[in-house]
């Protein structure tokens, strides 16, 4: 009998959002069972809305993370799922000393779709490996998108923000940020794109993105033919996602963000440029959809870190507003 359950996955915004289907998979599997979650300790927020989820542990790489395994060994887990598949997670599965089950990283696959640009084999969607390591629990489930429930106190927060001031009425989200800054889209194409959207749709944007990014969104905000509502920086994710639920659509970059909306179910369109889709983790869900030019040289790298070798970045300078204008239309009229 399974009792108690711990799912492991450290890092990051989007990785443990896309997790998300595999924590509702297991209380319905295991719906008297108690669902524990570990992770850093800094993504704690974002646990919080995961309602499925009976118990949240933050990892702290220091002397204290011994105290907190001491902790889990006390709990007496009966499965642990490993959906992170690192070293250390491995070392923790080892530590509590019970079943356990992990995904497959898939790293030949994905590290030939960079070497190779090899589309063929293509790597499956990471929610695919997750779910593919319930099987052997002899769980089958289908690839769902994530279900993130908003806190209460941040729609009250974004509510209260946006009372007599400009944030009334509609509006759209540009998630211009991105971990590194060769997946940001071209401010030049971010410029375009919303002239042809308040021209198509007749809103304006608020930016959003983290505090480091205020200074860039910034610079971005200013080149725009009419400045952007607002602009948004968040460490609180659960603000941050109340922004975005309350938005018509949003577009993004590569990044959490793009999940975030997809999981609080917001129409996104998402911007690939040096990673790609095939990688797999492109947002989920019928109100979700990316673009990609498929340039030769794409991906040139698993994270999007690797600089630029050509004369211009034609993986996000060859995108075509109307292409993005008619998939945002598509998931507005679904």
């Amino acid at each position: 009998m399974t009792n108690r359950v711990l799912v492991i996955r450290f890092s990051s915004v989007g990785d443990i959002i896309l997790t998300e289907p595999i924590v509702r998979t297991l209380k319905t599997a295991y719906p008297d069972a108690e669902i524990s979650y570990l992770t850093k300790a800094k993504f704690l927020p974002l646990l919080e809305m995961f309602t499925h989820l009976d118990h949240r542990y933050g990892w702290v790489e220091d002397r204290e993370s011994a105290n907190l395994l001491d902790t889990l060994r006390q709990l007496q887990f009966d499965l642990v799922v490993d959906l992170h598949a690192s070293i250390r997670s491995a070392r923790i599965r080892s530590a509590l000393g019970v079943k356990a089950v992990r995904a497959k990283k898939e790293w030949f696959k994905r590290i030939a779709s960079v070497k190779l640009n090899a589309v063929a084999g293509k790597p499956s969607h990471a929610l695919e490996r997750y779910l593919a390591a319930l099987k052997e629990l002899g769980i089958d489930s289908k690839p769902e998108r994530p279900l993130l429930q908003v806190p209460e106190g941040a729609y009250a927060w974004w509510d209260n923000r946006r009372t007599g001031s400009a944030l009334v009425g509609n509006y759209y989200i540009i998630a211009a940020g991105a971990t590194h800054a060769t997946k940001r889209t071209p401010e030049s194409l971010w410029v375009t794109l919303d002239r042809a959207i308040r021209n198509r749709f007749g809103i304006a944007p608020i930016l959003i993105g983290s505090p480091a990014e205020h200074d860039y969104l910034t610079r971005l905000s200013e080149r725009f033919d009419e400045a952007p509502i607002s602009i948004v920086t968040e460490d609180d994710i659960g603000r941050a996602a109340a922004a975005i639920g309350s938005a018509n659509f949003v577009l993004s970059n590569d990044s959490g963000l793009a999940h975030l909306a997809s999981g609080v179910g917001t129409p996104v369109v998402a911007l690939f440029g040096p990673t790609h889709p095939i990688l797999g983790f492109a947002p989920l869900g019928d109100h979700s959809d990316f673009y990609t030019i498929d340039e030769y040289c794409s991906p040139c790298s698993l994270h999007g870190d690797r600089r630029c070798h050509r004369s211009e970045r034609f993986c996000f300078t060859k995108m075509q507003v109307e292409t993005i204008i008619a998939k945002l239309k598509i998931l507005i009229d679904r």
